[in-house]
C-alpha cells in the first residue's frame, strides 16, 4: 500500500492527518501526567514520546495555549 494513498485514507476516516492525530493523543497523555505535580516537565515530555523537552513544551502551547507549566498550574 502507498504511503500517500494511506495518508488519505486516514484523513477521510479520522478527518486530520496522522501527524496531528498522534500529537493530540500525545498532548492528551500529557494533560493527564501533569496533574501530578511531582513529576517534572522534562519527565512528562519523555513519558509522552518528546526526546526534547522545549519541542514538546512548543507543541503543547500550541495546542493548548499555554506551556505545561502555566497548564499546571491552572490546575
Amino acid at each position: 500500500m502507498n504511503s500517500s494513498y494511506l495518508s488519505r485514507l486516514f484523513k477521510s476516516a479520522v478527518g486530520q492527518t496522522f501527524s496531528r492525530y498522534v500529537i493530540e493523543l500525545r498532548i492528551k497523555k500529557a494533560r493527564e501526567l501533569l496533574k501530578d505535580k511531582t513529576m517534572k516537565i522534562n519527565d512528562v515530555a519523555a513519558q509522552v514520546g518528546y526526546n526534547n523537552t522545549s519541542h514538546f513544551i512548543q507543541s503543547f502551547k500550541k495546542l493548548c495555549g499555554c506551556t505545561p507549566e502555566e497548564y499546571r498550574n491552572q490546575l
